[in-house]
């Protein structure tokens, strides 16, 4: 659905000004980012910042969790759906079938994962669910080696020993 490959981005930077979708924008707006000047690093800091910061604010939330994580949920979709919209619409007026239940399904696991990470800081302390949660690239490369048969790369397990490694530390001083 939002794929993208070297020949499709070779097709994008070889036609004429006028680009006719969306999917083309942002693939050429993908190759030139040179044009872009400083502005996604500070979309990158705001965003890191904002990720970072999350968990104290929920830690000091009385909310539920659950409504907790409803909220955030609602907030971004409120901020993001615009642009998405903008620049995908046709790729969501091509949703049907097994996609749109993928999307549905990936749109309901997500839900899952921001209620019980929500929940967990009400049982742990701020720096051991965020070492937890930040395992997860750990246990997708260790699933889908399993699943999908697909074995895990040097980089992939260096950066797998990296995180236990990190995890250690985190653990030895929480």
């Amino acid at each position: 659905l939002f794929r993208s490959s070297r020949a499709s981005a070779r097709r994008a930077t070889a036609m004429e000004p006028g680009w006719p979708t969306a999917r083309t924008r942002v693939t050429r707006a993908a190759v030139t980012r040179r044009d872009l000047g400083i502005r996604p690093y500070v979309a990158l800091g705001l965003a890191v910042m904002a990720v970072s910061s999350s968990a104290l604010l929920i830690r000091l939330s009385t909310a539920p969790p659950v409504v907790v994580a409803s909220y955030r949920m609602a907030f971004v979709t409120i901020l993001l759906a615009p642009l998405a919209l903008h620049f995908q619409r046709q790729d969501f007026g091509q949703l049907r079938g097994l996609n749109l239940w993928r999307l549905l399904a990936a749109g309901a696991c997500l839900a899952l994962h921001f209620a019980c990470w929500t929940a967990s800081l009400q049982f742990t302390s701020v720096a051991s669910s965020v070492v937890l949660v930040s395992t997860h690239p750990m246990f997708v490369a260790i699933a889908e080696s399993v699943w999908l048969r697909r074995p895990i790369s040097r980089v992939g397990l260096a950066g797998i020993a990296l995180s236990m490694f990190g995890g250690q530390i985190g653990r030895a001083h929480v």
